[in-house]
């Protein structure tokens, strides 16, 4: 039964239903998938550049990312709420509301982005507590320092993007994001090295150039947002009378337990790059190298995840409920399709690629290792961030952040430790634990999201016979 059920839901991947929603998909998903790869490459191409100046400096950068990125995902998931909240306002056609939704979504972006900045900075201490090497945190304190000012602006750029996202239009925040990725690049090359007539700081040039990106990023959509014609009517209630508690309210009570599962999941990987930190800088330089491959792809599949928030919002507010259905499951097929091609490539080019990062052939036959279980995982990644996405699109939030909770605490850090560190199986077996915890966040993730399916389904059938 289980596998007639399989094929059934797979032969219905090539019907003309199926190809009229990835058309759909397609022309919402290609700028956040774009945007999202942008980041991600501007990520590999500041730790390729990182890695030229030694595996020192590289094993800090990653003590330094690993560290910011825990804060960082956590104020990113809040921002997600927003495309839950305008997707399905914009389903309704509410222009009142969803210029409401801006503002106090606004104020409390600004608000809460002080005090995460504040935070951050406050886990500056904490860093000789981390049992890295003393050279690896002497690098990576000040690099960690100068990347914090760069999130108050990113989150008040992620209000802007998310918000425009929520309403079907997501070329905008593809175009800004590449542009200042560009520019990113170009700072980190002369920062870093001292080239194009810029300082020579070394690694503190690439959290120097991250700064800059990312105000411009900030900047570029504000100054879009008031001069554009379709989006400046959602600016006519920008101000303190129109502030509600209740809308803040609303805005953190989907926001926050998305942000908490950002930082279970993120959280995870962090703790794991700690461990990996216990091996040596070796290690933790092939590891870095790695999860910024794996980051890639896990993002783009995130821009269909994404994909499918947007459009099963909207639907929802439209009471489309079949619609809805089938957009999330061409989601699915979709991330499915991509992902495997991309676990084959991580396995072919398990030694080409981290050769393009790093010149030093121990760390390249560590990562080489790392690519082959990166590349089996990567099914399980892309499956279960895209049920995430689907979750969101039903505001569907507590419920998954219990499943990541189990999934990433209770299942992936204990096998990495037993794997890695207890039975001394080393980087391997941390990711062999990764491995572990992914295929039981997608299945669990992606029963859900079927178990909500069919509830909506009774409910349908109920309603028509009462």
């Amino acid at each position: 039964m289980w596998f007639a059920k399989t094929t059934f839901l797979f032969s219905k991947m090539f019907s003309k239903e199926y190809k009229t929603h990835y058309k759909i998909n397609w022309v919402i998903a290609y700028p956040l998938v774009l945007g999202q790869a942008g980041h991600m490459i501007t990520s590999i191409a500041d730790t390729i550049m990182v890695g030229q100046l030694g595996s020192l400096q590289l094993a800090a950068a990653s003590v330094a990312h690993n560290v910011f990125i825990l804060v960082f995902v956590f104020g990113l998931g809040i921002s997600y709420a927003t495309t839950t909240i305008v997707g399905k306002a914009y389903g309704e056609r509410n222009t009142e509301l969803l210029q409401s939704i801006f503002f106090n979504g606004l104020f409390a972006t600004i608000g809460f982005g002080i005090l995460l900045t504040v935070l951050m900075y406050l886990i500056t201490y904490l860093f000789p507590y981390l049992q890295q090497k003393q050279e690896v945190i002497e690098l990576a304190v000040p690099y960690y320092k100068i990347l914090v000012l760069s999130w108050l602006p990113y989150f008040i750029f992620m209000h802007y993007k998310q918000f425009v996202d929520g309403l079907a239009k997501t070329k905008p925040g593809m175009i800004i994001i590449l542009v200042c990725n560009v520019v990113n690049v170009i700072l980190n090359y002369g920062l870093i090295f001292g080239e194009l007539g810029m300082p020579e700081i070394g690694l503190n040039g690439a959290a120097v150039a991250t700064v800059i990106a990312r105000s411009l990023m900030a900047i570029c959509f504000i100054l879009l947002m008031r001069y554009s014609k379709s989006l400046s009517i959602y600016l006519k209630k920008v101000s303190l009378k129109y502030l509600s508690f209740e809308r803040i309210k609303e805005f953190f009570k989907l926001g926050l337990p998305i942000g908490v599962q950002h930082i279970l999941e993120v959280g995870a990987f962090v703790v794991g790059a700690l461990m990996t930190g216990w091996l040596g800088a070796k290690q933790l330089a092939a590891y870095q190298i790695v999860i910024s491959l794996a980051s890639l792809t896990f993002l783009m599949s995130s821009g269909v995840s994404s994909t499918a928030t947007i459009r099963i919002s909207n639907l929802l507010g439209e009471r489309k409920y079949h619609r809805l259905r089938v957009a999330g499951f061409s989601a699915f097929y979709m991330v499915l399709t991509f992902m495997s091609i991309c676990g084959v490539l991580f396995i072919i080019g398990r030694y080409a690629i981290p050769s393009i990062y790093i010149n030093e052939p121990d760390v390249i036959k560590i990562a080489a290792q790392l690519m082959i279980i990166a590349g089996l995982f990567q099914i399980m990644d892309g499956t279960q961030v895209t049920a995430l996405g689907a979750l969101r699109g039903l505001q569907d939030v507590n419920y998954p952040t219990l499943i990541s909770l189990l999934s990433y605490w209770i299942i992936t850090l204990p096998f990495a430790y037993f794997l890695g560190i207890y039975l001394n199986y080393g980087v391997n077996g941390i990711w062999w634990g990764y491995l572990i915890g992914l295929f039981f966040a997608a299945v669990i993730l992606t029963g859900r999201f079927l178990y909500l399916l069919k509830r909506i389904n009774k409910q349908l059938i109920f309603r028509h016979s009462s």
